[in-house]
């Protein structure tokens, strides 16, 4: 700028060079005026409130609402898990006779499994070869006397279960003597016959670690559209009955999306499924899922129940369940 100056003629010099300066002060006030007020501007903004220059900016966009569906029912919680024999269904891990060596027709596999329940209502039952036994019993000391004991004479095709049928009522019948180990789903019963034979058994709910909840489902004829939910295109159609004899409705009808070990649902089929749910250990991922397993089935074919349109979804359905992925057949 000076070079610039020096060449200006010596006349016309000063009023140039004024309004130099005074454009160059112009700029410097202008830049000032815009530091200054961005500043202000800043320091007037409290934590948590928008700069004005921010508040300008347009909101974005809502994101679009998926509408729910009420969710299936509440299970109630499971019985408390103590000691004692009732409550829980045993089964015989080892049988030993008198002579202290494995009576082989009674040892567990996997065509045989030999059960002992001790009702609530004081009946014993002896469940898993051919010919079930059943009676009154009663608890004196460390004794279980069942004197009524009896033995149906049903008929049974599985030879696994016939050969098991007269050591059962040999060796495996009261009065015994008995103890128990340990506490709650994980103790141990371990019986003493009359003549000598030694038994040790579990709770079914052991391997589970958890007491199992009884649960009836009565299951609809046909299935229902079940896209929404992690992409499994059918749901069984379902509904929950009494644990008692009269299978009363407790709810109504729902999608059912959990999966249901060792069953295979047959379109057309209306049935009530009677099953022990084992809800996942505390601490489990979120994601888990419970447990079911079907203990029998109960045929319905006098009954009426609503059947789902063959095509459509059936986005309305009450009682959707944001659960895993249903997965109705055998493991």
């Amino acid at each position: 700028m000076l070079d610039l100056v020096r060449r200006i003629p010596r006349g016309s010099g000063r009023p140039l060079l004024r309004a130099l300066t005074c454009a160059a002060a112009g700029s410097v006030l202008l830049a000032c005026a815009a530091a200054e007020s961005g500043t202000q501007s800043a320091a007037t903004a409290q934590p948590g409130e928008t700069p004005p220059a921010a508040a300008t900016l347009p909101p974005p966009p809502p994101m679009p609402a998926k509408p729910l569906q009420p969710p299936a029912p509440p299970l109630p919680a499971a019985p408390a898990a103590n000691q004692g024999l009732e409550g829980y269904r045993w089964q015989v891990l080892t049988a030993t006779g008198p002579d202290d060596r494995p009576i082989p027709e009674l040892q567990p596999d996997r065509h045989l499994q030999i059960y002992l329940q001790f009702g609530p209502n004081k009946r014993l039952s002896i469940t898993g070869q051919c010919g079930d036994m059943f009676g009154a019993y009663r608890i004196d000391g460390d004794r279980i006397e069942a004197p009524d004991t009896a033995q149906t004479t049903v008929g049974c095709l599985d030879a696994r279960a016939s050969g098991a049928a007269t050591p059962a009522r040999v060796h495996l019948s009261p009065p015994f003597r008995f103890a128990l180990d340990g506490e709650g789903v994980r103790q141990r019963l371990r019986l003493t016959s009359s003549d000598g034979s030694r038994f040790v058994l579990q709770t079914t709910d052991a391997v589970w670690g958890a007491r199992a909840l009884p649960l009836v489902l009565e299951i609809a004829p046909d299935e229902r559209n079940c896209d929404d939910v992690f992409g499994e295109p059918r749901c069984l159609w379902v509904r929950r009955l009494s644990t008692d004899a009269q299978l009363r409705p407790v709810s109504d009808w729902y999608r059912f999306a959990d999966a249901i070990r060792d069953y295979r649902h047959r379109p057309g089929t209306h049935e009530a499924l009677v099953l022990d749910y084992y809800a996942p250990p505390p601490g489990s991922h979120p994601m888990r899922r419970g447990t079911y397993l079907v203990q029998r089935t109960i045929p319905l074919a006098g009954a009426v129940a609503p059947s789902a349109p063959a095509h459509a979804p059936d986005t309305r359905d009450p009682g959707k369940t944001a659960s895993a992925k249903a997965v109705h057949e055998n493991r």
